[in-house]
Protein backbone atom coordinates (compact mmCIF):
# COMPACT_ATOMS: atom_id res chain seq x y z
CA UNK A 1 0.00 0.00 0.00
CA UNK A 2 1.04 3.40 -0.89
CA UNK A 3 2.17 6.13 1.96
CA UNK A 4 -0.21 8.86 2.40
CA UNK A 5 1.15 12.32 1.64
CA UNK A 6 1.64 14.26 4.71
CA UNK A 7 2.25 17.40 2.43
CA UNK A 8 -1.22 17.37 1.46
CA UNK A 9 -2.69 21.11 1.05
CA UNK A 10 -5.89 20.39 3.53
CA UNK A 11 -8.68 23.04 4.17
CA UNK A 12 -10.88 22.72 7.24
CA UNK A 13 -14.03 24.13 7.26
CA UNK A 14 -16.37 24.42 10.64
CA UNK A 15 -18.58 27.30 12.19
CA UNK A 16 -17.41 25.89 15.34
CA UNK A 17 -13.91 27.15 17.20
CA UNK A 18 -13.53 23.59 19.11
CA UNK A 19 -14.01 21.59 15.96
CA UNK A 20 -12.02 23.07 14.18
CA UNK A 21 -9.04 23.43 16.44
CA UNK A 22 -9.95 19.34 17.42
CA UNK A 23 -9.56 19.08 13.57
CA UNK A 24 -6.09 20.57 13.00
CA UNK A 25 -4.81 19.48 15.97
CA UNK A 26 -5.78 15.80 14.80
CA UNK A 27 -4.16 16.46 11.08
CA UNK A 28 -1.07 17.90 12.82
CA UNK A 29 -0.66 14.25 14.80
CA UNK A 30 -1.26 12.69 11.96
CA UNK A 31 1.59 14.21 10.21
CA UNK A 32 0.08 16.90 8.12
CA UNK A 33 1.79 19.64 7.65
CA UNK A 34 -0.14 22.03 5.44
CA UNK A 35 -3.24 22.36 7.15
CA UNK A 36 -5.42 25.77 6.98
CA UNK A 37 -8.54 26.68 8.67
CA UNK A 38 -11.87 28.53 7.45
CA UNK A 39 -14.66 29.84 9.73
CA UNK A 40 -17.40 28.70 7.31
CA UNK A 41 -18.20 28.15 3.78
CA UNK A 42 -17.90 32.08 3.08
CA UNK A 43 -14.62 32.32 4.36
CA UNK A 44 -13.13 29.15 2.98
CA UNK A 45 -14.39 31.06 -0.58
CA UNK A 46 -12.77 34.22 0.27
CA UNK A 47 -9.47 31.76 0.32
CA UNK A 48 -10.34 30.25 -3.06
CA UNK A 49 -10.47 33.67 -4.07
CA UNK A 50 -7.64 35.16 -3.07
CA UNK A 51 -5.73 32.15 -5.24
CA UNK A 52 -5.49 29.53 -1.83
CA UNK A 53 -5.04 26.06 -3.68
CA UNK A 54 -5.72 23.00 -1.63
CA UNK A 55 -5.78 18.93 -2.05
CA UNK A 56 -8.18 18.50 0.22
CA UNK A 57 -11.00 19.80 1.78
CA UNK A 58 -13.00 18.51 4.80
CA UNK A 59 -16.17 20.68 5.81
CA UNK A 60 -18.77 20.31 8.31
CA UNK A 61 -22.14 19.94 6.30
CA UNK A 62 -24.53 22.30 8.96
CA UNK A 63 -23.25 25.77 9.22
CA UNK A 64 -24.61 29.00 9.48
CA UNK A 65 -24.56 31.59 6.29
CA UNK A 66 -23.34 28.93 4.27
CA UNK A 67 -23.79 25.27 4.80
CA UNK A 68 -20.92 22.93 3.63
CA UNK A 69 -23.59 21.28 0.99
CA UNK A 70 -23.61 24.76 -0.65
CA UNK A 71 -20.02 25.33 0.07
CA UNK A 72 -19.66 22.19 -2.24
CA UNK A 73 -21.69 23.58 -5.00
CA UNK A 74 -19.72 26.46 -5.34
CA UNK A 75 -16.55 24.02 -5.34
CA UNK A 76 -18.00 21.38 -8.10
CA UNK A 77 -18.77 24.77 -10.40
CA UNK A 78 -15.49 26.29 -10.40
CA UNK A 79 -13.14 24.50 -12.31
CA UNK A 80 -9.89 24.79 -10.99
CA UNK A 81 -11.57 23.29 -8.18
CA UNK A 82 -13.90 21.01 -9.40
CA UNK A 83 -11.54 17.86 -8.74
CA UNK A 84 -10.95 18.54 -4.95
CA UNK A 85 -11.83 15.44 -2.59
CA UNK A 86 -14.05 16.80 -0.40
CA UNK A 87 -14.80 14.78 2.88
CA UNK A 88 -18.39 16.22 4.88
CA UNK A 89 -18.36 15.73 8.70
CA UNK A 90 -21.88 15.33 9.75
CA UNK A 91 -23.39 14.38 12.94
CA UNK A 92 -26.79 14.07 11.12
CA UNK A 93 -26.34 11.40 8.23
CA UNK A 94 -30.25 11.28 7.33
CA UNK A 95 -31.01 10.09 3.77
CA UNK A 96 -31.85 13.31 2.49
CA UNK A 97 -28.72 15.00 3.63
CA UNK A 98 -26.73 11.83 1.90
CA UNK A 99 -28.25 12.20 -1.21
CA UNK A 100 -28.49 15.96 -1.36
CA UNK A 101 -24.73 15.62 -1.17
CA UNK A 102 -23.99 12.69 -3.28
CA UNK A 103 -26.22 14.25 -6.18
CA UNK A 104 -23.78 17.72 -5.77
CA UNK A 105 -20.49 15.30 -6.17
CA UNK A 106 -19.12 14.94 -2.15
CA UNK A 107 -16.29 12.49 -2.36
CA UNK A 108 -16.81 10.89 1.19
CA UNK A 109 -18.77 11.60 4.59
CA UNK A 110 -17.07 11.30 8.15
CA UNK A 111 -20.24 10.82 11.08
CA UNK A 112 -19.50 12.82 14.36
CA UNK A 113 -18.48 11.72 16.49
CA UNK A 114 -15.12 9.79 14.77
CA UNK A 115 -11.37 8.90 15.38
CA UNK A 116 -8.16 10.15 14.31
CA UNK A 117 -7.85 6.63 12.67
CA UNK A 118 -11.32 6.79 10.88
CA UNK A 119 -9.87 9.90 9.83
CA UNK A 120 -7.23 8.89 8.93
CA UNK A 121 -8.54 6.07 6.71
CA UNK A 122 -10.70 8.13 5.23
CA UNK A 123 -7.91 10.68 3.63
CA UNK A 124 -6.14 7.80 2.53
CA UNK A 125 -9.00 6.30 0.64
CA UNK A 126 -10.14 9.76 -0.43
CA UNK A 127 -6.33 10.04 -2.03
CA UNK A 128 -6.30 6.21 -3.30
CA UNK A 129 -9.86 6.77 -5.34
CA UNK A 130 -7.91 10.02 -6.75
CA UNK A 131 -4.90 8.42 -7.71
CA UNK A 132 -6.69 5.70 -9.30
CA UNK A 133 -8.52 8.24 -11.37
CA UNK A 134 -5.99 10.16 -12.80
Amino acid sequence: MQQINRQLRILVVDDFPEMRTGLLQALAKLGFESVRAAEGGLDAIRLFEAGQTFDLIISDLNMPQMSGLELLNYVRNINRLDSIPFLMITAEATKANVLAAAEAGVTDFIVKPFSMDQLMLKIERLRRRETSIN
